[in-house]
């Protein structure tokens, strides 16, 4: 069990080296606790674009021994296409819409803004009074055939909201 993450710390590149950290843990934990109705053909396909911090904190995490996981740094938007789980955090090359168009129908997106939750996103973290939280989309999750297990929904490992939203 881990305590709520709290959030003091420099930044790094445009992000905060200890939210990319805690991000990254969160996405590990996560895919633990999550599986696909319909992919078991193929290892488990998670692409990071826009956060190099990101991307490397998850390499550091040995949490994936259960799963297999591929893991891509994702440089430009074709690059969504055949990923099981899309980590987007906004660049001005790609809008969160146009990312989320490219990535397969069933694709889980996550981001670091509740903005694109209206979007189609299925995960959000956010900073609220320095500390790090989540939102869960869980009617998008399902209707893409994705179950979630209940640990992850009563789990204290984070501050978790869990809402229920039809993408604009």
């Amino acid at each position: 069990m881990i305590p709520v993450l709290t959030l003091n710390a420099s930044s790094y590149g445009g992000i905060n080296v200890r939210k990319a950290r805690y991000m990254a843990l969160f996405i590990a934990k996560f895919v633990e606790h999550i599986e696909s109705q319909k992919r078991h053909e193929h290892n488990l396909r998670i692409g990071i674009y826009g956060q190099p911090e990101v991307y490397s904190a998850l390499h550091g995490i040995p949490i994936f021994r259960k799963k297999r996981v591929q893991l891509d740094k994702l440089d430009i938007p074709t690059d969504f296409a055949q990923k099981d789980i899309v980590f987007y955090e906004e660049r001005n090359d790609t809008s969160f819409r146009e990312a989320y168009q490219l990535a397969d129908s069933d694709a889980l997106m996550i981001t670091a803004d509740t903005k694109y939750l209206n979007e189609g996103a299925d995960i959000s973290f956010y900073i609220e009074r320095e500390t790090l939280k989540f939102s869960l989309n869980q009617k998008s999750i399902i209707d893409k055939n994705w179950n979630i297990s209940d640990h992850i929904k009563k789990s204290e490992f984070c501050n978790l909201t869990i809402i229920d939203i039809n993408p604009t």
